[in-house]
């Protein structure tokens, strides 16, 4: 159904969005280090 494709595509755009914040953070982490 439309609401079922709807809320997986939320869920993908969710799982990108965390990863893409894993990344930031761990380049946050890095830059702090060598600050």
């Amino acid at each position: 159904t439309t609401t079922d494709e709807t809320v997986q595509a939320l869920a993908n755009q969710s799982e990108q969005i965390g990863k893409v914040l894993d990344v930031i953070g761990s380049i946050a982490e890095q830059t702090n280090l060598l600050a």
